[in-house]
């Protein structure tokens, strides 16, 4: 599992408060951190054969600029990824913002770790 910041998102403690939290289960996680670029968390899910991908992103905007509500470039640099990883987002950053199909959105990091987590 890849755990990774937006690209142009610096706010990396969510993801190590997740990071944490799925240690506590024996989740297994990589974390990648702050502003990820797309092409770089497309590699690094074929590299490793991530599963899972959760996307963190605090900011509705960046750098001054509101966030599109079309599917962000950091999302659909995921698509050719055979198989697909299980895609889950969050932070309030995902506002307004179309997701790709099948990517689910985790309001807070305890449905992230509910999503994230092997059934019981």
């Amino acid at each position: 599992m890849l755990l990774a910041c937006a690209p142009a998102e610096q706010h990396t403690l969510p993801l190590h408060v997740l990071a944490a939290a799925l240690a506590e289960l024996r989740v297994p996680v990589r974390l990648l951190g702050g502003r990820v670029p797309g092409s770089a968390l497309a590699a690094a899910v074929r590299r490793v054969g991530a599963g899972s991908v959760f996307v963190w992103r605090q900011l509705i905007e960046a750098d001054g600029v509101p966030a599109e509500p079309r599917q962000p470039a950091e999302l659909a640099a995921l698509a050719p990824s055979r198989p697909a990883p299980r895609l889950v987002v969050g932070g309030p950053g995902w506002w307004q913002t179309a997701l790709p199909a099948g990517a689910e959105h985790a309001p807070d990091l305890s449905t992230a770790v509910r999503l994230l987590s092997p059934p019981c």
